[in-house]
């Protein structure tokens, strides 16, 4: 072997070794600030923290505990859950089952240690179905979650409200085409959950949404350079837009990279709190 070759093979085993050891572990937080249609000025500043895919699996809790930390640390308002909280397979129910249960415990450890003035809100993804939907809607509700599952809750500050729905996963359950917000007054702000960016194009678009936040993509986990993300998993985000802000036609929609991985393996695409910060529109904040 050529020193250039054995150079390239000691390279290649680096960047292995550290894409499935060491990346899949180095979460970091990053900040969005949005400017929210209708959004009055008693709710400019309001911060949500968004925890997508944690796929947790015993028996370690290092990653748990430091999402943990971090969250509390940024200070939110409010924190969302995206859903997929386990890990599971589709056709493997007993495998799936056995997994959850396993990571239940450390899950709810780190779940009742979240802190933010307004609660917790989640909503289901699909490998929580590929277990039990029914059984991790109830887990969440006996630590204090609220579950949205085409619903909505409605948070005020000052006399102003701020509208949070949240939608079904898009292929394991329905989309309420009204993001679960049911029939809001004109003008009223909206913000919807759904854990797959798919269901975004199955929402109305005169349904005065004003953002939707989503995970699922993983942020691709792999990115090429030059190419972009090897899969998606989703017919709405493309290679070269897995994550991030993402083009379309009903609402502004911002899909996190998530904090874990079904497959233990990240390259160019670390794990990611979001935290969103709502602004209201300038003529709000400063009324002539």
């Amino acid at each position: 072997m050529s020193a250039a070759l054995a150079g390239l093979t000691i390279i290649a085993g680096i960047v292995i070794l550290h894409s499935i050891l060491i990346a899949p572990r180095q979460l970091r937080t990053v900040n969005v600030d949005v400017e929210l249609p209708n959004l009055a000025v008693a709710f400019d500043g309001y911060s949500i923290a968004v925890i997508a895919d944690i796929h947790h699996w015993a028996p370690g809790t290092r990653t748990l505990r430091r999402l943990v930390a971090m969250t509390n640390g940024a200070d939110p308002d409010l924190i969302v859950l995206l859903g997929d909280y386990g890990i599971s397979f589709e056709h493997r129910p007993k495998w799936s089952a056995m997994a959850y249960r396993r990571a239940l415990p450390a899950l709810s450890d780190a779940i009742r240690s979240l802190r933010a003035r307004d609660g917790c809100i989640a909503v289901l993804g699909n490998h929580d179905h590929y277990y039990d939907a029914g059984h991790v809607a109830d887990w969440l509700r006996l630590l204090g979650v609220r579950v949205l599952i085409n619903d909505h809750t409605v948070l005020r500050r000052d006399g102003a409200v701020l509208v949070i729905g949240g939608v079904g996963d898009a292929y394991e359950d329905r989309v309420d085409p009204r993001g679960g917000a049911g029939l809001q007054p004109p003008g009223t702000p909206i913000i919807v959950l759904s854990h797959n960016p798919d269901g975004v194009p199955m929402l109305r678009t005169d349904a005065g949404i004003g953002l939707v936040l989503a995970g699922h993509t993983h942020g691709g986990q792999i990115i090429i350079p030059g190419y972009g993300a090897l899969t998606t998993h989703t017919r709405i985000c493309g290679h070269k837009t897995p994550s991030g802000w993402i083009p379309t036609d009903v609402a502004p929609l911002y899909v996190t990279r998530g904090i874990g991985v079904q497959v233990p393996v990240r390259f160019r695409c670390p794990p990611e709190l979001t935290v969103v910060r709502l602004r209201a529109p300038a003529s709000h904040q400063h009324p002539v």
